[in-house]
């Protein structure tokens, strides 16, 4: 391969292609446009997966870590909404906690969580 430019790459004859980089590729000239176009469009959709499936990993690992971490009785508040996918309703009668307790609960671990993100 052959550096062009800032992060432009041609593709030499006998080297491999770079498959993160459709502009890598000799096409040759009796493939359409519209099929370049279209493998071009597959391989982005491909890469924003990839990118969404990473960032949803490390939102759960953030997640667990800060269930982890918080005392009794929000530990269990945190596992039952996050983790159980109970309502707020059915948490509050379960652990004898009023509603607004567990709504605090929550909205202090969410906080929490976009705290520790950003950073």
């Amino acid at each position: 391969m052959v550096v062009i430019g800032k992060g432009r790459v041609r593709r030499e004859a006998g080297l491999r292609p770079d498959f993160n980089n459709i502009a890598s590729f000799a096409m040759p000239p009796w493939i359409p446009a519209k099929m370049v176009q279209a493998v071009s469009a597959i391989l982005s959709r491909m890469q924003t997966r990839r990118r969404s499936a990473r960032e949803l990993r490390e939102d759960t690992r953030w997640l667990r870590r800060i269930i982890r971490s918080e005392p009794q009785p929000g530990r269990r508040i945190l596992e039952l909404y996050f983790i159980e996918k109970c309502p707020v309703d059915d948490i509050a009668i379960r652990l004898d906690l009023s509603v607004e307790t567990v709504r605090r609960h929550l909205l202090r671990a969410i906080h929490r969580f976009e705290e520790e993100r950003v950073s």
